[in-house]
């Protein structure tokens, strides 16, 4: 069954089962109830689930119920609840009132005499009221009177007094159902049968047929009279309505005889709802559901300080658990970041080391393209001096076979002064100084080389970018013979 989002603040408040106790002259209808989707709070509408039917039976010491009720929820192994009563002794009245009086609450405190049985004690009675409708001229207002040891034994839970959340007059549930018109719920218990009615106009009407010496030898036969004796009132009182949806709340009574008797009593155009077996406790879940829907209702028994208690407490408690709820999440946040930090500088230091391979990678090209460069002007170079004379390979095999591993020749010119005599002037580069004088040295050691003159050495950046690089000439004579 679909409810209301109105079941907001009381999940956020981590409630999630409801008791639902219905308080009769020597029993008690107990009904738990669960609401699923407990932690979709932003859902529109939610569903609840029934998680059990119980009648308590009720004797002197009102204590005896305080431990059936501790025995029931130490047998479900529920911790968080919240408990609705319902209450069936109670008169039921309605009121016209001249819109000439300005506060209706006053006004009840100074005419609650009027409402109280002739010769009681004023303490001895609570009145509650609730306006209804308003024209022009008048207000028209629901009263209802109970005993206050009534209540006080109602309240008489002990530890459980905390958790209650309303006190609400069964069957008065079908004051606030908008969303039907011409609606009759019928009570059948053991020493009554109670009827509420309301009609598209929202009127109400209630009464109540009590069984004690009416009873005759067929139950159903007295059920029927009943029917008609609350129907005549329905009459008498000028309450009129046309087909009506009729709940029925029964124990041990035969489906079929109960339609006949709905047939015999309204017509047969009704609507007969909810016969089945836990018809019994169909005012519990009834009164669930409304409760669910109208949160704010104001119909109810509740003591104003204790409803104020309970909502601080499920204010605080909501509070909390969106507290709470809000630290997790920041908490689920924070261990995100970190994961995150952790993978992104994991993957930092990846690409560091990707970045440092790719500068290796790059420095040995360069080197790479050093060397090729070298290479390349020594192969220019020598094709170049292929195409002189024959004699200029003797001159390059004899500067091959002293030249160190340190000097690069960039130039060469070679004169043949008279056969088998040539001047040669060399221009090229070396690592240090002294690898031109051991260059030097090696050419005069090979006694082909005569008559040696440096030029210059000195450092020089030359187009190969070597690193310290020392610029050379020089000439001499070279002795081919």
């Amino acid at each position: 069954m679909n409810l209301g989002k109105k079941t907001n603040i009381l999940k956020l408040a981590g409630i999630k089962h409801f008791f639902i106790l219905e308080f009769y002259s020597d029993y008690i209808k107990v009904s738990l109830f669960e609401l699923n989707d407990f932690f979709l709070i932003f859902k529109n509408k939610v569903k609840f689930k029934l998680v059990l039917n119980r009648v308590l039976i009720k004797n002197e010491n009102e204590l005896e119920i305080t431990k059936d009720i501790c025995s029931l929820i130490t047998e479900i192994g529920i911790k968080e609840f919240l408990i609705i009563i319902g209450v069936t002794e109670f008169k039921f009245r309605k009121l016209t009132l001249s819109n000439e009086v300005e506060n209706i609450e006053e006004w009840f405190s100074d005419n609650k005499l009027k409402f109280i049985p002739e010769g009681r004690p004023e303490n001895e009675f609570e009145v509650f009221y609730k306006e209804y409708y308003k024209d022009d001229n008048l207000s028209y207002v629901y009263t209802f009177l109970l005993r206050n040891n009534y209540l006080q034994n109602i309240l008489n839970l002990g530890e459980f007094n905390k958790y209650i959340l309303s006190i609400y007059p069964i069957p008065f549930f079908v004051f606030d159902r908008r969303d039907l018109s011409d609606y009759i719920f019928i009570g059948i218990e053991k020493d009554k049968i109670a009827m509420a009615a309301k009609n598209s106009a929202g009127d109400i009407f209630y009464d109540e047929y009590f069984l004690d010496n009416k009873t005759s030898n067929n139950i159903y036969d007295t059920i029927e009279d009943a029917l008609i004796s609350l129907k005549q009132g329905m009459l008498i009182s000028s309450f009129t309505m046309g087909m009506p949806s009729i709940h029925l709340s029964y124990q041990n009574l035969d489906k079929l005889n109960l339609y006949k008797i709905i047939d015999n009593v309204f017509d047969k155009y009704s609507t007969i709802k909810n016969i089945d077996d836990n018809s019994y406790f169909m005012a519990s879940q009834l009164v669930f559901e409304h409760y669910i829907h109208s949160y704010n209702n104001k119909l109810q028994f509740l003591e104003v300080d204790k409803k104020i208690k309970i909502n601080d407490l499920l204010e605080k408690k909501a509070l909390l658990r969106i507290t709470l709820y809000s630290s997790l999440l920041i908490c689920f946040y924070l261990v995100l970041l970190i994961i995150s930090e952790n993978h992104i500088n994991n993957k930092l230091e990846e690409f560091q080391d990707v970045s440092d391979n790719m500068l290796i990678i790059s420095n040995e090209n360069k080197n790479l393209e050093k060397e090729n460069n070298l290479m390349l002007s020594n192969i220019k170079l020598f094709n170049s001096l292929k195409e002189k004379y024959f004699q200029y390979s003797n001159v390059l095999e004899d500067i091959s076979l002293i030249i160190n591993n340190n000097c690069y020749l960039t130039e060469m010119n070679i004169v043949e002064d008279k056969k088998n005599i040539f001047s040669v002037e060399i221009s090229g580069y070396s690592k240090d100084q002294l690898n031109v004088g051991n260059f030097i040295s090696s050419m005069e050691e090979s006694n082909k080389f005569n008559n040696i003159k440096l030029l210059f050495s000195s450092i020089d950046k030359n187009k190969f970018e070597l690193e310290d690089n020392i610029k050379f000439k020089f000439k001499c004579i070279y002795d081919a013979k």
